[in-house]
């Protein structure tokens, strides 16, 4: 999803547990990676994950992404998330926006 002029943001994705930890998630962000460098209207990449989001955070990190902006309480939001979330123990409130160069 296009969001401010020349950055994209990839909105969603997840890898099914069952296929967990065999790269499948490093070869879903490097497809996008390369696929929007081409475009010249692109300059950078977002991504949102959860403050306890581990794994992800370590994934994207890897990739080159760097610390954006925190979003305090993101997950708080009755609008959007009824229920509290939970996560590796921990409750989920607050997000983490990363991005990149292409």
């Amino acid at each position: 999803m296009a969001t401010e002029s020349q950055t994209i943001e990839i909105m969603n994705i997840a890898v099914h547990p069952k296929f967990q930890g065999q790269g499948l998630g490093t070869r879903l962000i490097q497809s996008a990676i390369k696929f929007y460098s081409t475009n010249p209207s692109f300059e950078k990449i977002t991504i949102m994950t959860g403050t306890t989001s581990f794994g992800a955070l370590y994934l994207y990190q890897k990739l080159g992404f760097r610390c954006k902006q925190i979003l305090s309480n993101h997950f708080i939001n009755p609008t959007l998330y009824p229920h509290p979330l939970h996560e590796n123990g921990l409750t989920l409130k607050d997000a983490i926006m990363l991005e990149r160069t292409l």
